[in-house]
C-alpha cells in the first residue's frame, strides 16, 4: 500500500493542477493559510509538524517560491517531482528538485531544468535550454535552442524565446511576446517595449507582487 506522504503548498489554481497529475494514494494534503481550500490540513506556519513528508511548492510568485524553496532546503525538507506522465521529457535532459511538469510538455534533449522551476501545459523547452530556479513558464510557451533563463522569472502564456536568447533574473516577461533581444536582470518585456522592473511596476502585477510569508 502506498503511504500518503506528499504535501502541496498552495492549495488555489497551480495547486489543484498539480494534485490533478499526482497519485491520489500518495497525496497527504495542502499548506495554504486559506483555510477554505479543500483537503487542507495547516498554515504554512504549520509546516514543521510535517517534517516526514515529501513537499512540492504550488506558489505561482517566483520570489515567493524561492523564499519557501531556500526555507526548505536549509532545513533539510524532502522535495518531489511532479512530471505528468502526458509530457515528453528527454532523457538526456537535467531535472532538478521540486519540478512541476504539466501536460503536455516537451522537453528536448540537454534541456536543463534547475531546481524549483515550473512548466505549464503545452509548453516546449528546446535542446540546451536553461530554465534556472524557481522560474514559471506559463501555458503555450516556446523556446528555441540554447536559450537561457535566469532565476525568479515568470514568462506569461504563448511566449516565444528565439535562439540563443538570454534573460536574466528576476524578470517579466508578458503573454504572446515574442523575445528577440537579451534581457539583463531586473527587466521587462511588454508590448515589445523593455522596462525595468522597479518596485512600482512589481505592484501592477499580481504574479510578482511580494506577500509577507510566515513559515
Amino acid at each position: 500500500m502506498t503511504l500518503k506522504n506528499k504535501i502541496i503548498i498552495g492549495g488555489a489554481h497551480m495547486g489543484q493542477i498539480i494534485l490533478d497529475n499526482i497519485k491520489k494514494s500518495e497525496f497527504y494534503g495542502f499548506l495554504d493559510d486559506n483555510k477554505k481550500v479543500k483537503n487542507n490540513i495547516g498554515e504554512l506556519s504549520d509546516i514543521s509538524k510535517f517534517k516526514k513528508k515529501s513537499f512540492i511548492i504550488a506558489i505561482a510568485n517566483p520570489h515567493i517560491r524561492a523564499r519557501l524553496f531556500k526555507y526548505l532546503i536549509d532545513n533539510k525538507f524532502k522535495l518531489f517531482n511532479c512530471i505528468s506522465k502526458f509530457s515528453h521529457v528527454s532523457k538526456s535532459s537535467k531535472i532538478g528538485k521540486g519540478i512541476f511538469v504539466d501536460n503536455f510538455v516537451k522537453i528536448y534533449p540537454f534541456a536543463n531544468i534547475k531546481d524549483g522551476a515550473a512548466i505549464f501545459s503545452h509548453s516546449a523547452i528546446g535542446t540546451y535550454c536553461k530554465i534556472s530556479e524557481n522560474t514559471i513558464i506559463s501555458p503555450k510557451c516556446s523556446f528555441a535552442s540554447n536559450t537561457s533563463i535566469g532565476k525568479n522569472c515568470f514568462i506569461g502564456a504563448g511566449v516565444t524565446v528565439q535562439e540563443h536568447i538570454k534573460i536574466g533574473n528576476n524578470c517579466f516577461i508578458a503573454a504572446g511576446e515574442i523575445v528577440r533581444i537579451n534581457l539583463a536582470n531586473n527587466k521587462a518585456l511588454m508590448k515589445n517595449k523593455v522596462f525595468n522592473l522597479t518596485s512600482k511596476f512589481i505592484k501592477k502585477i499580481p504574479y510578482l507582487k511580494k506577500k509577507l510569508i510566515k513559515i
